[in-house]
């Protein structure tokens, strides 16, 4: 940013870029986690997430695999260990450019969801627990209403409220699709739907937020020339009187894009953007009482140049009381943006010691910077979101106490668009986005702990032969790293999937060992390791077998002919997911190849839409052969089973498919 003399001081942050995981203990993934394939159809919505109390991470977003122009809401759950678990499709018919989805956490480890179905005609809710995606309700649909329209794009939210409830709140259009109004449900623990709460302030825009009662307090623009209020909305969906927190503005200028925060004493932080007149606002309200604090609203421009503009105010609240308040505004010479944040600390704006410096989150020029989410907690930490034209995207960490950023750690280098994570990372911090170019949903996590790990299993392996190397470790994502490869063997390629490495024996027998250690972005474990004892072969007997092996023929380019597969078959067609039995494939070949086996789930009725969750190759000689196929790992669901054979000549047989079913119990 270019600072102009005679403006008021900005501390600029951007030399605090360090390494992920800087932090001692603690620190973002070493690599981000791939949540959806990638697509060359951009999702019109960015992807929302959450953190639940059983440690889980729920991310929800948009995809059209088909171009079809209709979006599939989705939602996928990674479990406490890092593990993504299936995605599920709640609804195929979003408009691609005019959707709206979001989410909130339940006790017990399950989340609220809500989205719009038929179009925009309707908008529906459900909850979704670790083990089921429950069934939707709907709580709004345009031909049960008079004149009713389509549910404004991009304005459905969800809270979480106490004791398990929480409210759904949206912009529905009405009389003829023209008039937007703000309307509200609550929900309660056991999944009751109060009626409709529906302001009389004609409005697209709104903030919302929960009071420790439990009631919504909505902050939103009523009339004109500026004029903002707060309208309470009681728990059995009664509409209070607005409360004024702005009066009007002596000239055409607007309110608009408000936010509000309320903290666990019940004072909501609220601000806004007066149109016209380019600068932020704030006030203080006690919901307790709705009685307004100060004398009035507060500007946080700081008198800066008239061709400064700030947009978007965002806040985030710790529990305690103390709020960081973001937003972007252009620099002096208007030409880029600057990601701004400052710390507001208890108290009326108007008072000595609340409202901090101005702080610069991102730089030095062309950075183009804007703030996407605040994530308070624990610990009296707000978390900072941002990301700049390059696109990167970072995570700045201030502490509230003494309005510092401690550390700022760059989550995503390259190709990152606008980071969005949990209301509160009271149940864990993450952050995810879309990636740019390959348009695939990614998401890192702030890890506090590093894996724990423990010494593999002994084995015993001939010599010239190989075999699966256990490398134990639990946490959150680890991955296991080589400390000191074998002495007399080699090692393929850590399946940190599996935990596993295949070791290859060398030609003598003997005692070997590999040693290991696991890491995330908290950090390393001590070292461990997997004792080897390698079997000499008998004399006059080479490594690995009872004599050499005869050298492959050489390819035959005469060969035109591709080889027959016929007989396929698959027993048993259907399997229990996780139990021990393990489905056979089996085929004849007219000739030596190599078969590829290719698993495939089917994501709709008619399996045209399918996705690759697992390959097999096998070498296999003419005639009637078997394969085991172990699919113990795959979710339940439909799948398609292909099989094709390939001869020395490269020649590729027909693909010949069988269907196969895994259920859940």
């Amino acid at each position: 940013m270019r600072v102009r003399t005679g403006l008021a001081a900005i501390t600029v942050l951007a030399g605090l870029m360090v390494a992920p995981g800087a932090a001692a203990g603690a620190g973002w993934d070493l690599t981000p986690l791939a949540l959806s394939p990638a697509t060359q159809n951009s999702p019109a919505l960015s992807p929302v997430a959450e953190t639940t109390d059983d440690g889980a991470t729920w991310v929800m977003w948009t995809e059209d695999p088909d171009n079809s122009g209709l979006s599939d809401v989705v939602v996928r759950r990674i479990d406490p260990n890092g593990v993504a678990g299936q995605v599920r499709t709640l609804s195929t018919s979003s408009p691609q450019y005019n959707g709206s989805f979001a989410l909130a956490p339940l006790p017990g480890g399950a989340v609220r969801v809500a989205y719009v179905s038929a179009s925009g005609g309707t908008l529906e809710e459900r909850r979704l627990t670790p083990t089921a995606t429950g069934d939707p309700v709907v709580l709004y649909d345009k031909a049960d209403v008079v004149d009713g329209g389509n549910v404004s794009g991009s304005t459905a939210r969800v809270l979480s409220a106490p004791s398990g409830a929480s409210w759904v709140v949206f912009v529905r259009l009405n009389s003829g699709g023209t008039t937007p109004v703000v309307t509200a449900y609550r929900i309660a623990d056991d999944d009751s739907v109060s009626s409709a709460a529906a302001l009389t302030q004609i409005a697209y825009e709104y903030g919302a937020a929960v009071d420790p009662t439990g009631r919504l307090i909505v902050a939103v623009a009523s009339g004109g020339q500026g004029r903002m209020v707060l309208v309470p909305i009681a728990t059995d969906a009664g509409v209070g009187s607005e409360v004024e927190i702005r009066p009007v503005f002596g000239s055409f200028a607007a309110a608009n894009t408000p936010a509000i925060g309320i903290d666990a004493a019940g004072i909501a932080t609220v601000g806004w953007r007066l149109d016209n007149d380019r600068y932020l606002e704030a006030r203080r309200v006690d919901t307790s009482t709705m009685t307004p604090q100060g004398t009035g609203a507060t500007r946080m421009d700081d008198d800066l140049p008239a061709d400064f503009v700030q947009y978007g105010p965002l806040f985030g609240v710790d529990p305690g009381g103390g709020v960081v308040m973001g937003w972007y505004e252009t620099d002096s010479f208007n030409e880029h943006n600057d990601a701004m944040v400052r710390v507001l600390a208890d108290g009326a704006f108007g008072d000595t010691g609340v409202i901090g410096p101005r702080l610069q989150l991102d730089g030095p020029p062309p950075e183009g910077g804007a703030p996407s989410a605040l994530i308070p907690g624990p610990d009296g930490i707000v978390t900072a979101f941002f990301y700049t034209n390059s696109p990167s995207c970072s995570a700045a960490r201030i502490d509230m106490a003494t309005g510092d950023v401690l550390q700022t750690d760059a989550i995503a280098a390259s190709g990152c668009a606008a980071p969005n994570g949990p209301a509160s990372a009271a149940n864990g911090l993450v952050a995810t986005w879309t990636q740019s170019g390959t348009y695939r949903i990614e998401l890192s996590r702030y890890v506090a702990d590093p894996p724990a790990c423990s010494d593999g299993a002994p084995v015993t392996v001939a010599a010239g032969a190989s075999v699966s190397l256990s490398l134990p470790c639990t946490g959150w994502r680890p991955t296991r790293q080589i400390t000191g490869p074998p002495a007399h063997g080699t090692l393929g390629t850590v399946d940190d999937t599996a935990g596993t490495v295949t070791y290859t024996a060398g030609a003598e027998g003997g005692a070997d060992l590999v040693r290991f250690r696991g890491a995330n972005g908290a950090g390393t474990t001590e070292e461990h390791s997997v004792a080897i004892t390698v079997t000499a072969p008998p004399p006059g007997q080479p490594p690995g077998g009872s004599g050499p092996p005869p050298p492959p023929p050489p390819p035959d380019s005469s060969d035109r002919t591709p080889p027959v597969l016929s007989g396929v078959s698959l027993k048993p067609k259907r399997v229990r997911r996780g139990k021990a039995r393990v489905p056979v494939l089996g085929l004849s070949l007219s000739e030596s190849a190599k078969v590829r086996v290719t698993v495939q789930r089917c994501r709709n009725r008619r399996c045209t839409k399918r996705t690759t969750r697992k390959r097999v190759t096998a070498d296999v000689a003419a005639g009637r052969a078997k394969l085991k196929l172990d699919v113990r790992r795959l979710p339940a669901g439909r799948y398609r089973v292909s099989v094709t054979a390939t001869d020395t000549a490269g020649n590729v047989s027909k693909a010949v498919r069988v269907s196969l079913t895994i259920a859940r119990r």
